[in-house]
């Protein structure tokens, strides 16, 4: 008998390749599709609110930012958001920190 309220087991195996394949490709998701502009640093600064080009879809974008910021501290960078520009962001090596 098939019970339509059971919820289908998930491999905990593909579960874990599925983030591993998603936290390594986040950071490459907005530096490949955000515009970005350069600070008085020189530092690359990615605009959130614009893509690269104008085919490029903002959901790819927007999904990352969202990815990042639930699976919180667990990168080898930070991904900062300028204070007076908070749709502009840099990526910043936690080595580069030490």
């Amino acid at each position: 008998m098939n019970d339509m309220t059971t919820t289908p087991q998930v491999d905990p195996v593909l579960l874990a390749l599925q983030q591993q394949i998603a936290d390594n490709a986040v950071r490459a998701d907005i530096e490949c599709y955000a515009a970005f502009t350069f600070d008085a640093d020189g530092n690359r600064l990615f605009n959130l609110k614009q893509p690269l080009e104008e085919e490029v879809d903002m959901q790819v974008i927007l999904q990352a930012v969202a990815y990042i910021e639930l699976r919180g501290d667990v990168f080898p960078w930070h991904m900062k958001r300028r204070i007076d520009a908070p749709h502009l962001v840099q990526f910043v090596d936690k080595e580069a920190l030490v």
